[in-house]
């Protein structure tokens, strides 16, 4: 990957230029925890919609858990990577994240 003209490996955590080693595991075991619960959070979600599908459908708070899980799920996916980039749009989907939570 080519960011800002320097070249990152995807290979392991030292090529990410700045960030020390201890930093970069947090983050990505920040990042799983994150996506696991929100998968978690999504099977309850489809469980609750096969069992009473109009009657989870006629609650407003639900129909901002889908928005949220999503969003958070897409964000932290970026920590995935070594060179962490971040783009301008996850940034505004993590602000709705934190916005819905």
């Amino acid at each position: 990957i080519e960011v800002f003209n320097q070249t990152f490996n995807r290979s392991s955590p030292e090529d990410c230029k700045g960030v020390s080693t201890q930093s970069y595991h947090f983050l990505i075991a920040s990042a799983v925890i994150t996506i696991l619960a929100a998968l978690g959070h999504l099977a309850v979600v489809v469980v609750q919609l096969y069992r009473k599908p109009l009657e989870y459908l006629q609650h407003w708070v639900n129909w901002l858990k889908l928005p949220l899980y999503f969003s958070s799920i897409t964000f932290v996916s970026v920590f995935a990577s070594p060179c962490l980039c971040v783009h301008n749009w996850q940034w505004q989907l993590g602000v709705v994240s934190v916005f819905l939570a």
